[in-house]
């Protein structure tokens, strides 16, 4: 195997990493504002002031 295959592997592995991470914190991020959308709504039921911006 030569030196360049060994780093277009090495660069493939290290992509595949990246992408994995930045789907698992983009879904958390999802998350989070689903949340702060539910408290918000929570609130309001309860006659409170939204404590959260809208991310609509």
């Amino acid at each position: 195997m030569t030196e360049y295959m060994k780093a277009e592997e090495k660069l493939k592995k290290r992509m595949n990493e990246l992408e994995t991470f930045y789907r698992t914190t983009l879904g958390r991020e999802e998350r989070v504002i689903e949340l702060k959308q539910e408290v918000n709504q929570l609130l309001e039921q309860l006659g409170k002031n939204k404590k959260y911006r809208d991310y609509s």
